[in-house]
């Protein structure tokens, strides 16, 4: 009987289907954070080392889920500066992104240059920004509605901003 029962632990395991398996994504400089980002897949953790990332913008196109969210934040609370010198910073256009724990900083010659830190559009659903500082842009936060690649338009809901300074 220990035998049958064994079989069918067996027979149950190897006949479960395969699950992707999300990874933990080191960096420690601002190419390897751009790199990250275009790379990015549902459940993965993109980790910055403590230290600064001078960036023009940062595209956030692919699609996370609720259950399996993308995940960009510091090793450390606050430890990891990201500055930007273009319009916006953040482009958030694919679902289920967080952000926690980050400093973000607006860094143009000019204040009209610096416009948002994330902009979060289309169908950007379950974007999340926690315990994070985001500093000197015109609008710290921008979220709209966009058509998707179909021509239909998409409006980013299901958000959470929590614990930050603005």
């Amino acid at each position: 009987m220990k035998r049958v029962a064994s079989l069918l632990v067996t027979l149950g395991v190897l006949g479960a289907p395969a699950v992707a398996r999300a990874a933990d994504v080191p960096v420690s400089n601002a190419a390897e954070l751009t790199a990250a980002l275009a790379a990015a897949k549902a459940g993965d953790t993109i980790v910055l080392a403590a230290g600064t990332y001078d960036l023009v913008d940062a595209s956030c196109r692919a699609d996370g889920t609720s259950a399996a969210p993308i995940t960009v934040r510091s090793a450390s609370p606050l430890a990891a500066k990201i500055r930007f010198s273009g319009v916006e910073g953040f482009k958030v256009t694919g679902a289920s992104w967080r952000f926690d724990g980050l400093d973000v900083q607006g860094v143009c010659a000019t204040d009209s240059a610096c416009e948002h830190a994330f902009h979060v559009s289309g169908a950007a659903t379950g974007f999340e920004l926690r315990s994070s500082r985001v500093v000197d842009f015109n609008a710290q936060l921008k979220v709209n509605s966009a058509k998707d690649a179909g021509g239909v338009m998409r409006t980013p809901h299901g958000g959470l901003v929590e614990g930050n300074e603005l």
